[in-house]
């Protein structure tokens, strides 16, 4: 990750080369010994595979979220996550007009009673920011872990 440093306003930017942030420091110590459950958000805000991204927009900015599920229209399965980031990179491509279509990150799931340190090391193990909290990935989850949860437990 690099961050910025605007100098001065009459000239260009420059790029200051800084220490990447990730989740590995956060690996350490007691504080992710916790059940999933206690750490989760209950409830996931989710919508069906053939939503716009339109709706998929208004749906993030409704709850103020960064990244909302994808769910199969017949099933209710977990299909993916549909992040923000993702959106603004499909903003304009007409190829891609449905959440199926721009979903970025693949679901992945832990069980309520695992520690919040597994939860960490899926994310850090496959490059994604949230995580399922449920029996399995097949049923309905009860909430979801997000890289900000872990964050903030860091900073307890």
């Amino acid at each position: 990750m690099q961050g910025y440093e605007h100098l001065d306003p009459f000239e260009p930017m420059t790029v200051i080369q800084s220490r990447p942030l990730g989740l590995e420091h956060l690996l350490h110590g007691d504080h992710l010994d916790i059940p999933a459950r206690e750490l989760m958000t209950p409830r996931v805000v989710s919508v069906i595979e053939d939503a716009s991204l339109h709706e998929a927009f208004r749906v993030m900015s409704t709850h103020h979220i960064h990244a909302i599920l994808v769910v199969a229209r017949d099933t209710g399965r977990p299909l993916g996550w549909l992040t923000s980031h993702g959106l603004l990179a499909h903003a304009g491509d007409k190829r891609v007009t449905r959440a199926r279509e721009a979903i970025m990150d693949c679901p992945a799931c832990v069980e309520p009673t695992a520690p919040a340190r597994t939860a960490a090391q899926l994310m850090l193990d496959r490059g994604i920011s949230h995580v399922l909290v449920g029996a399995s990935a097949e049923v309905p989850p009860q909430g979801v872990i997000s890289d900000y949860d872990l964050a903030r437990l860091a900073s307890l």
